[in-house]
């Protein structure tokens, strides 16, 4: 007997909805519900019997995504189906009235699952501004470069993904072997742990070097240390026959790390400064230190962080180890104002209100980094800012501070700290989920900054014009222009996207472009700046390059971010162009790509291992290349995914030589300026370059190149990719 037809059943609306002849999304409740606070919001059967459907709270995703295609296939006898056919989607969560997230997931193996948290209109926020990405274990905030630039690494991916996916299997199989060497450099840099704290000094021409070098740059802006009294004890170390004490080696050490960033333009002393770095953490670690809190506990704590992102130590998880050291802080009393508290010196008092604007100062920086709330406000402390006083001064109790107007060691820290409270306002917009991210806010804050800014620029210029006394050191410019300008490009880096097809946010765009344009051009390439008049080729200048070069962390992020928006910009003039034959580029904007490319290389040669920068903004440069020159979609995607092989190939021997090389080991004798006074021993744990380091390249038949996620691998999947078949 045949079975009786199934009856297409229409689809179904609720009662609210169907009376006012309103679209309905058939969710419990609907949309149209919630945004008219209905509570009773009922679904009837043609024959007017209302439908069993369960309530789902909005915020149970899962549920909420499971019931809705339930219904889909009960109701209109919908497929499943990813957005591609051929190969399924992963399975993702849907996005609910009240969650506001975007979750871009595609089928092949040029794409990663990323969800795009937008503003949420009921708490007053823009629903067109990114206000974070998650991406794994992970969530940046509004403030992360990523966050503002995701749209353009989605649009070059899918490109290729839809055009060249038979070089999919190529491309990821050349970045395992990449990440495979970089696993082995990273290995050789590490130390045993617990790593004891034996290491011999370098030389004394060595080590003067490493400390001037940190003295003019890290303590220009950040004040950690009191000049004349580690001088003294640094002079005391190398007196025959002394025994120096093992705290004051390890912040001796940190110091150490933190100048070789910038010793020279390879950064010789990575092996040496990863080292430095361990001894400290192991310092920290003993649990009889922190029941011992004092001064040295915190300039540990504070340089250690530092130092950890300019090695490139863990970097990614300073904010964390900031939080901890605010908590320390706070325990040992630093939030309070020093004269609540007995038994001060001037001595003690200022370095007090130092190390306390210090430790705000890093946790700020750190979660403008990241995207996290800094969970700091100004209710929670009441120190002051330091005192005008130069280092000399506080060893006398009845010293008086200089004049306002009058340049001192801690004239910048202080005009610093007059600024702190709108930029906590402006990283507090960008992270904090509760705040209301519209564009309002973004103006009167970009109002308040530049007038802030604006009077520490004015201060400033008044120190430089000093024609007696003490004048800024030539760094402080520098690093305070990229810190500001930062903050700013942040601000707008949220608008940039929606700018480029609404003129309403035409002032984010120009704002955003002539601050990256500004920070570029603080530690442009020698090639850059031999077109920007306004520039120069100081021992300041190339300070900042080799720390931009070699550093890791907060510089290397203003490299990205800066690159990324002039690169969108360029790309946008092109496109927006109604002229005919080849496009004309802005040769300003065209160099400082070309230039970003090779400073992103040249990281790369002197001892990064993640090759992703380089290779992502190598993409965006050809595709401007290929946009000028006109070439079809196809053509393109073509170009694109075969110059990334070739950039591919390129960065694997520079990291087989660098795997070869001698800094790989830790029998660093030789350096660039001078030599080590002794070998340190090499780690008990070596990696063996023996052949089964390489089992990833036996073929296996049974991989599915459809499974490979390359937004995964282009952030640091671990995933093992067989052989090639070729």
């Amino acid at each position: 007997m045949e079975a009786p037809r199934r009856r297409r059943r229409p689809a179904l609306a609720c009662e609210i909805c169907r009376r006012r002849k309103v679209r309905c999304n058939r969710e419990s409740p609907c949309n149209n519900c919630i945004r008219s606070k209905v509570e009773d919001c009922v679904y009837r059967t043609p024959a007017g019997q209302p439908i069993d459907f369960p309530v789902t709270p909005s915020s149970d995703i899962e549920s909420m995504k499971t019931r809705i295609k339930e219904l889909e296939m009960l109701l209109q006898g919908a497929n499943i189906s990813s957005t591609s056919p051929s190969r399924p989607a992963e399975f993702t969560p849907a996005t609910t009235p009240g969650s506001h997230v975007e979750t871009v997931t595609r089928s092949s193996a040029f794409t990663g699952t990323i969800h795009i948290h937008h503003g949420d209109p009921r708490l007053g926020q823009t629903p067109v501004v990114n206000r974070s990405i998650s991406h794994k274990n992970r969530m940046f905030g509004g403030s992360h470069w990523y966050t503002s630039c995701a749209f353009l690494m989605n649009n070059l991916i899918q490109m290729i993904d839809e055009h060249t996916f038979e070089r999919t299997y190529e491309l990821v199989y050349n970045m395992q072997r990449c990440k495979h060497l970089a696993k082995l450099i990273k290995a050789r840099r590490t130390p045993e742990w617990p790593c004891s704290i034996a290491s011999k000094l370098p030389t004394r021409e060595v080590a003067d070097v490493l400390l001037e070098h940190y003295f003019s740059t890290v303590e220009t802006l950040y004040r950690v240390l009191h000049q004349p009294s580690f001088r003294k004890e640094y002079e005391a170390v190398w007196k025959p026959g002394a025994t120096p004490d093992p705290t004051f080696l390890v912040l001796l050490n940190l110091t150490f790390a933190i100048g070789a960033a910038v010793y020279d333009d390879t950064f010789t002393l990575r092996s040496m400064a990863t080292r430095w770095v361990y001894e400290a953490e192991t310092w920290l670690t003993n649990p009889t230190v922190k029941h011992r809190l004092s001064f040295e506990y915190f300039q540990i704590s504070i340089l250690l962080l530092l130092a950890r992102e300019l090695v490139g130590v863990g970097e990614d998880l300073n904010w964390i180890s900031a939080g901890s050291i605010l908590r320390a802080a706070i325990h040992f009393g630093l939030h309070r104002d020093p004269l609540l508290l007995p038994n001060r010196t001037l001595y003690d008092s200022e370095m007090h209100h130092r190390l306390w604007n210090t430790v705000l100062e890093i946790c700020l920086q750190t979660s403008l980094n990241i995207g996290g709330p800094p969970l700091l406000s100004l209710e929670d402390f009441d120190t002051p800012p330091p005192g005008n006083f130069n280092d000399e001064q506080l060893t006398d109790d009845a010293a008086i501070a200089k004049p306002d107007d009058e340049y001192t060691d801690t004239s910048v820290a202080r005009e610093l700290r007059n600024t702190f409270s709108v930029r906590l306002s402006i990283v507090k917009f960008l992270n904090c989920i509760g705040t209301s991210g519209t564009y309002e806010d973004t103006l009167r804050l970009d109002s308040e900054f530049r007038s802030s800014y604006k009077t520490f620029r004015q201060a400033f210029q008044t120190f430089q014009s000093t024609f007696s006394g003490k004048r800024p050191h030539a760094n402080q410019a520098g690093l305070v222009n990229l810190m500001m300008l930062r903050y700013l490009v942040s601000l707008h880096s949220p608008f940039f996207e929606p700018s480029l097809h609404d003129p309403a946010y035409a002032l984010s765009r120009k704002i955003t472009v002539e601050s990256s344009l500004k920070m570029w051009y603080t530690f442009a390439p020698s090639s850059t700046i031999a077109s920007n008049p306004i520039s120069s080729t100081s021992e300041s200048s190339l300070q900042l390059q080799r720390m931009i070069k070699c550093g890791s962390g907060f510089f290397r992020y203003c490299m990205m971010q800066t690159l990324l928006i002039i690169s969108v910009e360029l790309r946008e003039q092109m496109r927006d162009d109604d002229g005919l034959g080849l496009m004309p580029l802005r040769p300003d904007l065209f160099c400082i790509v070309r230039d970003g490319v090779n400073l992103n290389l040249a990281c790369i040669e002197a001892g990064e291992t993640n090759i992703k920068g380089y290779l992502f903004l190598n993409l965006i440069y050809n595709n401007i290349e290929g946009i000028r020159q006109g070439l079809s979609t196809d053509a393109l995607a073509t170009s694109l995914a075969s110059n990334m092989v070739d950039d591919q190939a390129k960065c694997f021997k520079i990291l087989q030589n660098m795997l070869a090389s001698n800094d790989m080991s830790y029998d660093v004798n030789k350096t660039a300026q001078g030599t080590l006074t002794d070998t340190v021993p090499a780690p008990s744990a070596a990696v063996d370059m023996s052949p089964e380091d390489w089992d990833f390249t036996t073929h296996d038949p049974t991989f599915d190149v459809s499974n490979i996620d390359l937004m995964t691998w282009m952030f640091d999947s671990d995933v093992v990719v067989p052989t090639a078949p070729w």
